[in-house]
C-alpha cells in the first residue's frame, strides 16, 4: 500500500504544479469533472515462483486467465489539460487455479514413478491462494487531438495463500504493489454525459517472499505480471 499512497502524492504534485505554471487560480471543487462507472476486465497473468525447504530448492511457473468486474471512480481537471485522476476498485476475490505436484520417494533409490507398494512414500502438494481487495490508483494523460489517452498506475492486492504441503509448511498472507501502463480510448456516448472506454494495459507486480511460519527454512519466493483489456461504461457530471 506504501507505493499507492506515494503514487497519490506525486498525482496531487502534479495538479498543483499545473495550476501554478498556468497561472491559473485554484477553483473550488465541484462535481464538473466528476465521473462513475463499471467495467469489465478480461486477461492473462503469469506466475512464477521458487520453493526452497532446507537446501532443496523447485520451481514452477503458470499461466492464468482470468475476468472480473470493478467499479471507478475518477476526476478530470480542466486547468491540467484533461488530465484525469481515478480509483479503480475490485469488490470481488479473485481465486487462482490449485495446482498439485506428486513428489515420490522411494527407499529403494531413484527411479520410482509411481506410488507403488509399502516401499514408496507419495506426497501430494497444493498450492492455491486467492487475490483480495485489487485497486488500481490511475492517471489518464489525453493524447492532443484525438479521443486517446495514456494510461500510468499503481496496483494493490492481498494475497491470501491456502496452500497443503507435504511438509507441513504454512506461509501466511501478503500485500504485494505493482505499475501498469498503457493505452486507451473514450468515446462519449450522447449528450448526457455517459460515455465508453475501451484500454488494454501490462502489469507487473514487485517481487515478494515468504518465509514458512512453522519452519524458517523454508521459503517461497515469486512474481506475477500479465496483460489486460477492458471496456468501461461510465457518467460525468
Amino acid at each position: 500500500m506504501n507505493k499507492l499512497k506515494i503514487y497519490i502524492s506525486s498525482l496531487i504534485f502534479v495538479v498543483f504544479s499545473s495550476f501554478a505554471v498556468n497561472a491559473i487560480e485554484m477553483p473550488n471543487f465541484n462535481a464538473n469533472g466528476l465521473a462513475i462507472g463499471v467495467t469489465g476486465n478480461v486477461g492473462a497473468y503469469r506466475a512464477s515462483g521458487d520453493e526452497t525447504e532446507s537446501t532443496e530448492k523447485s520451481s514452477d511457473e503458470a499461466v492464468l486467465a482470468v475476468s472480473y468486474g470493478s467499479v471507478f471512480i475518477e476526476y478530470a481537471i480542466e486547468a491540467a489539460y484533461g488530465l484525469t485522476i481515478g480509483v479503480d476498485y475490485v469488490p470481488e476475490s479473485l481465486d487462482a487455479e490449485a495446482t498439485s505436484r506428486t513428489d515420490v520417494a522411494n527407499s529403494l533409490g531413484a527411479g520410482t514413478t509411481g506410488c507403488v507398494g509399502s516401499t514408496t512414500d507419495c506426497t501430494t502438494n497444493t498450492v492455491d491462494a486467492e487475490f483480495n481487495d485489487l485497486t488500481t490508483v490511475y492517471a489518464l494523460v489525453p493524447i492532443p487531438g484525438s479521443n486517446a489517452f495514456i494510461k500510468v498506475g499503481v496496483k494493490s492486492v492481498d494475497v491470501v495463500s491456502m496452500e497443503n504441503l507435504g511438509t507441513g509448511s504454512t506461509y501466511g498472507d501478503t500485500s504485494i504493489d505493482g505499475i501498469t501502463y498503457g493505452i486507451g480510448w473514450t468515446k462519449e456516448a450522447g449528450d448526457n454525459g455517459f460515455f465508453v472506454r475501451m484500454q488494454a494495459d501490462y502489469t507487473e507486480f514487485d517481487s515478494f517472499s515468504l518465509t514458512s511460519q512453522n519452519n524458517s527454512d523454508n521459503k517461497v519466493t515469486g512474481e506475477i505480471e500479465g496483460v489486460q483489456a477492458s471496456f468501461s461504461i461510465g457518467k460525468s457530471f
